[in-house]
């Protein structure tokens, strides 16, 4: 979010400001901080009634403008102002939106952070299943502006929530695991998916399951780590089972730990548990990523 607002507050200032333009086409614009900032926002009506919104956001010091951001939005349903009962109506706002840092560097010079990243976000409300929210992060290049060590990122990261009845986050990335020991600090190729529901006497159900390979884990071999929790409903449930294995081709184990609380505290419908012995119950990460109650 930090990063997305360095481009998102240029478009909240230039928009106090009274636009030009006509034909569906508004351009704002103005200059702070010798930062000359334009904003283009061209609406296009759809035949099924929808409406496009179409976005790019310039900056320049001296010189031409650079495209720093860039987009488009489609909203499906009534406009916010419409007096129909939108309650009963679906309502989608469904596009996307792509950040250049490197662009952005270019003209603010004092910017640390390069590469892109890019979010397609698609959120309803619909009458007959309630509400779903969904955003797909790429990163590209990607170094942010705290100096990591990593170095630039190419990653993906996806989230869906339906508030009241569960949600799933899944990413891929290269990260510094400390287990097994690292102390070289090398990075591995790490996948993630995480799993959440609220099961009927209202408590949060939860899952998340990991695979890496690479960086300090030996050729053949993959880090698998599990873990599960159940219980409050106002806030995330503390985790019950706990489950780390470095794991042979064989799907024995070298090195593993598992640590668990309570009375069976991975739910089942998250499927079977990983065992330290064999790989006969590892998560499937080629499998589609859902959650109990999830409306398609």
């Amino acid at each position: 979010n930090r990063h997305f607002y360095k481009l998102v507050h240029h478009v909240e200032e230039v928009i106090r400001n009274k636009p030009a333009g006509s034909d569906g086409t508004r351009t704002w614009e103005n200059v702070r901080n010798g930062i000359d900032r334009k904003l283009t926002v061209t609406a296009t009506t759809n035949t099924d009634g929808s409406v496009t919104y179409d976005f790019e956001l310039d900056v320049k010091s001296t010189g031409d403008f650079v495209k720093v951001m860039s987009g488009s939005l489609t909203h499906s349903g009534p406009a916010a102002a419409d007096t129909t009962d939108a309650s009963a109506t679906r309502v989608e706002n469904k596009g996307s939106v792509t950040f250049d840092f490197d662009a952005y560097a270019s003209v603010v010079t004092s910017e640390r952070a390069r590469g892109q990243i890019a979010d397609a976000f698609d959120n309803v409300r619909d009458p007959a299943h309630g509400v779903k929210r969904q955003a797909d992060i790429t990163l590209t290049n990607f170094l942010p502006d705290d100096d990591d060590a990593h170095g630039p990122r190419n990653g993906s990261y996806h989230w869906l929530r339906e508030p009241g009845t569960g949600g799933l986050f899944s990413f891929q990335d290269t990260v510094v695991l400390f287990c097994p020991s690292n102390s070289n600090l090398l990075a591995a190729n790490l996948t993630t998916v995480a799993r959440w529901y609220k099961a009927s006497d209202g408590s949060v159900h939860g899952r998340s399951d990991s695979m890496a390979t690479g960086g300090q884990i030996a050729q053949g071999n993959t880090w698998i780590g599990m873990t599960c929790a159940q219980g409050q409903t106002t806030a995330a449930p503390a985790e019950g089972e706990w489950l780390m294995k470095d794991e042979l081709p064989s799907g024995d184990s070298d090195q593993y730990q598992i640590l668990t609380s309570g009375v069976s505290p991975c739910d089942p419908v998250f499927g079977p548990v990983p065992n330290q012995h064999d790989k006969l119950n590892d998560y499937d990460f080629s499998q589609p990523v859902t959650f109990p109650g999830e409306w398609q």
